[in-house]
């Protein structure tokens, strides 16, 4: 394996099936949390030439990756703004229309005049 870099090493390594056994830092003897990263990380300048050039391609490759998260996220959000505006435009709408209509208002108004004139039917009939 002495050709291969050592980040791949690694990444194949951290694939494989491991014991539960806790994991330890080599450069320190502290028992690492189950939920790090299981790859050490490294800095890349310290890597040789080709390397540091796959590793500065993969994170030129990984920042366009999320340029285009957010750039999604960004239209997700103007879409879910636009649906709930109109939502509220329409409810908002809705109530200064029936507040507008006036039938309720007619029908009560001639259930009173009906009411009226059979009062008035009546009390000529006696």
């Amino acid at each position: 394996m002495r050709g291969l870099p050592s980040i791949l090493a690694r990444r194949t390594a951290a694939t494989v099936p491991t014991t539960p056994a806790p994991l330890t830092n080599k450069k320190s003897s502290e028992v690492l949390d189950k939920r790090d990263d299981m790859l050490e990380q490294i800095d890349i300048d310290d890597l040789p030439r080709a390397q540091k050039r796959f590793a500065k391609q993969f994170e030129a490759i990984n920042e366009d990756r999320i340029k285009e998260i957010f750039a999604k996220n960004y239209k997700n959000h103007i879409s879910i703004t636009a649906l709930i505006l109109l939502v509220v435009g329409i409810y908002v709408y809705t109530l200064t229309a029936v507040k507008q209509e006036t039938f309720l208002e007619e029908i009560d108004e001639e259930v009173a005049v009906e009411r009226a004139q059979k009062a008035a039917a009546e009390k000529a009939n006696k």
